[in-house]
């Protein structure tokens, strides 16, 4: 053992080990999800203005209007 180390320091050093491990287990995971992600977004047109889509594809009604319809089919 080296001068100074202590088994709970030598614990510790695992400890950061097996967690990086899993974050770069965790970030292989989720990479091509997103590549494929900014694939889209990158070959997406922009949206100028959301509230006029929203309109555009409401069918008259109002934002609220669909929520309390929505919240009246819960109850």
């Amino acid at each position: 053992m080296y001068e100074g180390a202590t088994v709970s320091g030598m614990s510790d050093t695992e400890d950061d080990l097996e967690f990086w491990g899993r974050q770069l287990l965790k970030k292989s995971d989720t990479n091509p999800l997103r590549e494929r992600m900014r694939a889209v977004i990158s070959e997406t047109e922009p949206v100028d203005d959301l509230r006029t889509i929203r309109r555009q594809t409401s069918g008259g009604s109002s934002l609220s209007e669909i929520v309390e319809d929505g919240r009246e089919e819960r109850v």
